[in-house]
């Protein structure tokens, strides 16, 4: 009859399975009194590299934009001097350079003398991170075009707006209408009509900068929100805006002509309005001027 393995054997070969890094840590003498052996397919180290200075391991293994964030948590934490357990997300560098998202939940131990000890489980949700990060993108961005969707750029326009107004800064909002899209479905099929509206992000994408927000707002609707830079912003950017129209439609073999009717609102740190507003002025200046051009 075979034996029954000791506790501690057990413990071990149990522990050898788990894909997570249980660890305890002794706060009197700085050092890890247990490091499981996941440590290393998790982040690429061997435990004795953390084993023979803990401290300079773990800053070693912290995302430098992350440790600030994460010693907040801990010392806000600590000063409540509670057992309940600590749950933080950061990222940690691995052995080979690239990025671990990693869960730490930990539970702080306290004796008569102060804190003694930290029981804790860091758990890999890279994958985790990465779909919410995807989900996250698909949510905000508009299929067709790759640029912003309706819902993206009210929600960066706004905090975009809010930090203006703090700075003190002005800013532009154009909204574009793309012309005669209905004229091209009708006469070459929706799928040219799209390749059309692809084709018009790719020009905006050139003309505005990549620190503005630029979005697909509807059908063939576009809107774009810039830092005001000079006095004539708006002048100089429209004839941007025109010139690589006119070089597109130049090189093109394409069976249409991009053609857009466009018009801004200016938004003044003095005297702030709602992004709503601003939406309606711009709006309003597109069809005047699209009137005016039709007219002429």
């Amino acid at each position: 009859m075979t034996e029954p393995a000791a506790p501690n054997d057990l413990i071990s070969k149990l522990v050898a399975t788990v894909p997570d890094v249980l660890y305890r840590i002794n706060y009197r003498t700085g050092q890890y009194e247990y490091l499981s052996p996941a440590l290393e397919p998790m982040l690429g180290y061997a435990v004795g590299e953390a084993l023979a200075s803990p401290r300079e391991f773990t800053i070693r293994l912290l995302h430098p934009d992350d440790g600030d964030r994460i010693n907040r948590e801990v010392q806000d934490h600590l000063e409540k001097k509670t057992s309940d357990p600590l749950v933080v997300e950061c990222r940690m560098l691995h052995a080979d350079g690239r990025i671990v998202w990693i869960r730490d939940c930990m539970r702080f131990e306290w004796d008569n003398e102060g804190l003694a000890a930290a029981n804790g489980i860091m758990s890999d949700i890279t994958e985790r991170k990465r779909l919410e990060e995807e989900l996250r993108s698909l949510s905000l961005t508009d299929d067709l075009t790759g640029l912003y969707n309706r819902r993206g750029f009210i929600t960066l326009a706004q905090q975009e707006i809010k930090v203006a107004h703090r700075l003190g800064k002005g800013m532009m909002l154009f909204f574009l209408d793309f012309d005669n899209l209905k004229t091209i479905n009708d006469a070459l099929g929706h799928h040219v009509g799209d390749q059309a509206l692809i084709d018009t992000a790719h020009v905006l994408k050139h003309t505005f900068r990549e620190s503005d927000v630029v979005a697909r707002y509807g059908g063939d609707e576009f809107v774009a929100l810039t830092l005001e830079i000079s006095e004539n912003s708006e002048l100089v950017l429209a004839q941007r805006l025109g010139e690589n129209l006119a070089n597109f439609n130049a090189a093109s073999q394409a069976p249409y002509r991009l053609s857009v009717s466009l018009g801004f609102a200016h938004y003044n740190p003095e005297k702030p309005c709602p992004l709503d507003d601003l939406m309606v002025k711009a709006d309003r200046s597109m069809y005047d001027n699209k009137r005016d051009h039709n007219h002429a």
